[in-house]
């Protein structure tokens, strides 16, 4: 749950609705638009309801343990549910009724919280290492807006630039520091727009098929919502571990964002650029560079957003200028932060080893074919 960007009611509103006043380990789902996404309320640091849209899942017998509905509710099990009372609906939606008709793999309480205990260690080894990459991008992205934003990258004497009166001459986007030049936001790598896909281009059967990766995929890998296709129209919307990915359409706040792939071989899907860096300035400086752009790409999108979305285009990507510094500088922070970056790289991939581990997990224990012993 995102405590950070909540909408706010007032204390009246509120006390009208007990029932949905939010409890630790209550299980949060979306009823409504995409149906069945869930979220687990970890903590709550202050009084809290729901919108109309989401419903809120809270065991009421001691025979089902909270976790272990978690997870059941991320198996493949839930999601046929999900899919069985929603086919053919012209609007989706989910209703109370859907959950008194579940029938639910219930073994004994110890059993549960032995499953329970097995994937939330998974998913704790994966909050670490992401929390451990939250880290070490904000040191990366820190150094990058010293060095080239503030202009108080260090001198061959070892002193801060700009701070220590370094020289600074003018140019179109402001002062800049002597012998930087300017450049367009498109002139620093190359943009390659993901594939439009139709309806009649998804595979049912994902054997020989390749995930297409959308905004959803971005954040947070290929689930079993994620659609499949054998109609790669050209290899250049094919990405792979590693790869820098620019989502520039979308609601501004929310998706217009800067990734790193790390799903394996798949299709992009139109409304991301695939980013290819120029060689001279190195995939580390390119995507911090993005990065640290992120705000002001979002501030460009919400000044064309119309019904809720607003984009990136290459039209802007050409006309925006950026300060570049002498190669020298840029190998020099790419060295610098080299270290930093592999280790975002290696926890990245540890990651996604230990979420495939898990979401293979996760239907073997419920089913019972595998066994929650925890010794």
């Amino acid at each position: 749950v995102d405590w950070e960007n909540v909408g706010r009611i007032s204390k009246d509103r509120y006390d009208e609705s007990p029932e949905i006043m939010l409890k630790q380990d209550d299980i949060l789902m979306t009823k409504d638009g995409t149906i069945g996404k869930i979220a687990y309320v970890d903590e709550l640091p202050e009084p809290a309801t729901v919108a109309s849209g989401v419903f809120v899942v809270r065991k009421d017998r001691e025979e089902l343990e909270q976790r272990y509905l978690w997870y059941y509710l991320k198996s493949h099990f839930f999601r046929h549910l999900i899919r069985y009372r929603t086919e053919g609906s012209v609007i989706p939606h989910l209703y109370q009724r859907d959950f008194v008709e579940m029938d639910i793999a219930l073994p004994p309480v110890s059993e549960q919280k032995n499953i329970a205990g097995i994937l939330f260690s998974l998913d704790e080894k994966i909050r670490l290492l992401k929390k451990e990459n939250e880290k070490l991008n904000a040191l990366s992205e820190l150094l990058f807006k010293h060095w080239f934003v503030d202009f108080n990258f260090p001198t061959k004497k070892g002193t801060p630039y700009l701070s220590t009166s370094g020289e600074m001459v003018s140019t179109e986007i402001g002062e800049i520091p002597k012998d930087w030049k300017t450049k367009s936001i498109f002139e620093i790598a190359e943009y390659i727009n993901g594939s439009a896909f139709k309806q009649e281009d998804f595979e049912q059967d994902k054997e020989g098929a390749l995930p297409i990766i959308k905004i959803a995929e971005l954040k947070n890998g290929i689930t079993d919502q994620t659609c499949y296709t054998q109609k790669v129209k050209d290899n250049r919307y094919l990405i792979g571990n590693e790869e820098i990915i620019f989502s520039w359409s979308g609601s501004p706040e929310t998706s217009i964002d800067i990734f790193l792939w790390f799903g394996g071989k798949a299709i992009l899907n139109q409304h991301a650029f695939k980013v290819i860096p120029k060689k001279v300035y190195g995939k580390i400086w390119v995507y911090y560079q993005l990065k640290i752009l992120k705000k002001f790409f979002i501030h460009l999108a919400k000044q064309k957003q119309t019904t809720g979305l607003g984009h990136v285009t290459i039209a802007d990507l050409k006309s925006n200028l950026l300060p570049i510094p002498p190669e020298e500088l840029i190998h020099e922070f790419n060295k610098k932060v080299e270290p930093m970056f592999q280790k975002v790289l290696l926890n990245r991939n540890q990651i996604e080893e230990l979420m495939k581990l898990r979401n293979t997990l996760i239907p073997k224990l419920i089913s019972g074919i595998v066994r929650g012993d925890r010794k």
